[in-house]
């Protein structure tokens, strides 16, 4: 019995002293990885291009000649990793307030979704034997988010555990990679007409572009030591569109460009979270 009471006495006793550490101001860095997933997304983009290309037939267009191209793009995306670094201060009114460093990357894949003129017009085709072969991709997406962001959480079970929520503001740097557009077209020209090579088209561009982020936020936190909390965090992050110019490096109208907007970036990540706190 005297063991059993000298046991419960020197267990709350620990339990008092991890009660004090969590009552002070503390600086802490922390670390974390999980699964990041992006249920939707978009690509969709526009160009200038008036060239009279062999297998169109432009004869309902206002002029008889194109003002330029859209098209739509809907992406699906395979599930991502996420990774984080963190420096904070915790205070002993039970908020916190940290700097956080995330890397999200993810696979994305294209559907072809609808192509037209650029205000509207329906595209027409030529019944004749020459086919431009297109074919288009995108390689992947890369977000590096910096974000400030706030929690407020309340420790239970004697300190052990503390449930949290939060949020934040930043701003995210997107890389859209491997952004991809060919065309080859095969077939038989009247004598008269230039060759079909001449209207041959190539891109193969990275994008990058800065986006403003928004950041909800709900986890717990297990107290390992007086030092060393583990934890599960789910976060929801908003990220807003970018548009972004790039060159064709093979067009018919040499220095062509077209403008690419990338939408739906939204995410949301599960992780597991590593903190250290230091010294007051």
């Amino acid at each position: 019995m005297r063991f059993l009471t000298t046991l419960l006495v020197a267990g709350a006793a620990v339990l008092a002293a991890s009660a004090d550490e969590m009552k002070k101001d503390r600086w802490y860095f922390s670390v974390g990885a999980g699964a990041d997933n992006l249920p939707v997304m978009e690509q969709n983009g526009r160009n200038r291009d008036i060239a009279l290309y062999p297998h169109r037939d432009f004869s309902n267009l206002p002029d008889g000649k194109p003002k330029g191209y859209r098209w739509l793009y809907d992406l699906e995306t395979d599930p991502g990793y996420l990774v984080q670094a963190v420096v904070g201060r915790m205070f002993k009114s039970g908020g916190r307030l940290e700097l956080r460093y995330s890397r999200r990357n993810a696979s994305l894949e294209q559907n072809f979704n609808s192509i037209s003129y650029l205000y509207g017009e329906t595209i027409q085709y030529k019944d004749i034997d020459i086919q431009s072969n297109s074919q288009s991709s995108v390689g992947g997406l890369e977000t590096d988010t910096l974000a400030l962001n706030v929690y407020y959480g309340v420790p239970v079970a004697g300190g052990k555990i503390t449930p949290y929520l939060g949020g934040g503001i930043g701003l995210s740097f997107v890389k859209i990679r491997d952004l991809y557009y060919e065309s080859n077209f095969t077939g038989t020209q009247p004598p008269d007409a230039p060759p079909l090579e001449t209207f041959n088209g190539l891109q193969d561009a990275d994008l990058n572009g800065t986006a403003p982020t928004q950041i909800l936020s709900a986890g717990v936190d297990y107290r390992l030591t007086n030092e060393t909390l583990i934890g599960l965090k789910w976060t929801y992050a908003v990220v807003d569109d970018i548009e972004k110019e790039a060159y064709y490096q093979k067009h018919p109208i040499i220095g062509l460009t077209n403008i690419t907007r990338f939408s739906g970036m939204n995410h949301w990540s599960i992780g597991i979270e590593v903190k250290y706190l230091l010294g007051e």
